[in-house]
Formats: structure tokens, C-alpha cells, sequence
């Protein structure tokens, strides 16, 4: 086990190439099960949280200051845990002969872009507006953005 980290009420830490997380809140409340509020998460999972919680956090100068130290305590714990699998080179060669196979199938095929019925090409998207706890302990939620209404001229 590394370093505790600590954003808000939530705690994470890496152990044994994944990232644990408990919110403090809620553990405190269970007095015998604590270990059933301990999530792990996988490392690039969980810098995508923070990343989000970052991009997410326009409140005040300090919510964006812890966001920032949030984005730097989560990337220093995913290079420590991605330190400790010993999992991952065997998960690297096996992702590259995947893409390597991956690619070579693609090179024959006709590339297209098949939307469902209604889908417009230049959808944009934002992240689902959720407490930046929710986000670290349950991860994310991407949405398409609501349509800005267009300004019509006074007749």
C-alpha cells in the first residue's frame, strides 16, 4: 500500500496496480462492513475521473485548486499503482498484438460511418453534472450537449 491521497471526503490509494477509493463519509457511518465502501479502479480509469472532475469544476478559485491538486495526486498514484502490476507487460503485449491484428484486418475494408436514425454528425458532447465525489467513487457520465437556441431577428 502507497500513499493516502485525499480530495474532499474521498480517499484513494494505489495497491497492487489498481487505485482504491472509499469516501470517509460513508465508511463512518458503517461501523462493521467499511470494507464493502472500498471500490477499486483501474488506474487510466480513475485519471480519467479526475480529469473530469478538473474539466467539470468552474465553482470558486479553491474548488479549482483542489480540483488541480486532485489531477496531480491522481496522476502520481496511477504511476505508482501501473509501477506495481505486475500484470502489465504481459497486458501491453497482449493490447499491441491485438491492435497489430486489429489493423491488418482494417487495411482490406471500405471505411464508413454508419449514425443511428436522427444522429447528427456534428454532435457535441459534455460530461452529466454529478457531485465530483460521485464522479471519483462511481465514475462518469458523458452526454450530448443541449442545442444553444439560436437568436431570430425582430420582425
Amino acid at each position: 500500500m502507497g500513499k493516502i491521497y485525499k480530495y474532499k471526503t474521498v480517499e484513494f490509494w494505489p495497491e497492487r496496480g489498481r487505485i482504491m477509493v472509499i469516501d470517509t463519509e460513508k465508511a463512518a457511518e458503517a461501523k462493521d462492513e467499511l470494507w464493502t465502501y472500498i471500490t477499486s479502479v483501474d488506474p487510466v480509469e480513475f485519471y480519467k475521473r479526475a480529469i473530469a472532475i478538473y474539466v467539470m469544476c468552474e465553482d470558486t478559485p479553491l474548488d479549482r485548486q483542489q480540483a488541480s491538486r486532485l489531477l496531480e495526486d491522481a496522476k502520481e498514484a496511477c504511476i505508482t499503482a501501473l509501477r506495481q502490476d505486475e500484470n502489465r507487460p504481459k497486458l501491453l503485449e497482449m493490447r499491441k498484438r491485438a491492435m497489430m491484428a486489429w489493423r491488418q484486418e482494417r487495411e482490406n475494408e471500405r471505411r464508413q460511418l454508419i449514425l443511428p436514425p436522427g444522429a447528427e454528425v456534428a454532435q457535441q458532447w459534455t460530461f452529466k453534472k454529478e457531485s465530483p465525489k460521485k464522479i471519483l467513487v462511481s465514475g462518469y457520465e458523458i452526454i450530448p450537449k443541449e442545442p444553444q437556441p439560436k437568436n431570430e431577428p425582430a420582425q
